[in-house]
């Protein structure tokens, strides 16, 4: 494996940190004082031992690594001590440019600089190719493994979350009913995330709680939202909020909340993402931002089976709206 010193001044500890943990994935075995150094060690004798025998020595130059005074400078005199001993043309000291900034030393500026921006994933291709990593198959295994990893995790809590939501769709109705709910029908190119983060910050100044963003079409959405009173000065301020991040107000509708038999109910919990719907037929959806899931199949719904559903609510006059605490 192709053993690569990490250099770096503290203030850049986060991005040494990301690029181990990236070379390892790739096959490759850098060294980096605060993982590989050992307790009771000689520190400063070991970083020169390890500089020597390195096959490669990186290099993190930010703006404060170039003006800071201390043993990361030391580091880089002692790599450029190698690199004189070395054959012409062979790759050791690997200069790596965190953001733009210019080298002072004359013998770096002749070598081929590594930047990690704009884009750092390019940054890491390129460096890979520095380093000559002949271990692709080690370095697919590895990333191939992780990603699998990743994907169990998200199967699994989406598995639980699915869960949860039969549990508290098909529970007995004992959850606090709001006094009066309101309907307001959006048009805007915005996304749902921006829309939500939108009436983060308007909630702080209205009287408001249980807010819900629902996607209706590309460009329409349905705000519901709870109030404790049938009072609507509120609205003017929720129009000019909204207005103000290019979202219009179509329509809005405020009605006391009374849930008649066989109404879809629309469950909202801690997390302003996610909502949970129970239809008359006794269909149970949960929307998140990647889609529409069929709580018992697990599969996402295609934009017809949600048409369907959609007009049903759209016959009964909107949702009844359910308070989940927790």
């Amino acid at each position: 494996m192709k053993s690569v010193f990490i250099s770096y001044a503290r203030e850049d500890s986060e991005t040494a940190l990301r690029i181990y943990e990236d070379l390892k994935l790739l096959g490759a075995d850098p060294w980096i004082d605060q993982i590989d150094l050992l307790p009771g060690q000689d520190w400063a004798a070991s970083i020169t031992k390890q500089i020597k025998k390195s096959r490669y020595f990186l290099a993190i130059i930010s703006a404060k690594s170039i003006t800071k005074r201390g043993y990361y400078q030391k580091e880089v005199r002692e790599a450029m001590k190698v690199l004189d001993e070395m054959p012409p043309g062979e790759v050791f000291f690997i200069p790596c440019r965190t953001e733009e900034v210019t080298l002072d030393h004359d013998a770096l500026r002749k070598l081929q600089w590594l930047d990690l921006f704009p884009s750092y994933s390019e940054g890491i291709r390129r460096l890979k190719r520095a380093l000559d990593l002949n271990e692709p198959q080690l370095a697919f295994s590895t990333s191939h493994e992780v990603r699998t990893a990743l994907q169990e995790v998200e199967r699994g809590l989406l598995k639980y979350k699915l869960s949860r939501a039969r549990q508290i769709a098909e529970s007995p109705l004992t959850f606090s009913l709001p006094t009066w709910s309101t309907q307001v029908t959006l048009r805007t190119h915005r996304s749902q995330k921006r829309i939500t983060e939108t009436m983060v910050r308007l909630q702080a100044n209205l009287p408001i709680f249980n807010w819900r963003v629902i996607p209706r079409s590309s460009d329409t959405f349905l705000l519901i939202f709870a109030h404790h009173d049938q009072y609507e000065g509120f609205s003017f301020d929720l129009q000019k909020g909204l207005s103000n991040e290019g979202v219009s107000l179509l329509t809005a509708e405020t009605k006391k909340t009374d849930i008649p038999a066989g109404r879809s109910l629309l469950f909202t919990t801690d997390d302003p993402t996610e909502t949970i719907v129970r239809y008359p037929d006794g269909t149970i959806v949960m929307s998140t931002e990647r889609g529409f899931f069929d709580t018992r199949t697990g599969e996402v719904l295609s934009e017809e089976a949600m048409e369907k559903l959609n007009e049903i609510v759209k016959k009964q006059g909107g949702f009844g709206v359910e308070t989940v605490r927790g």
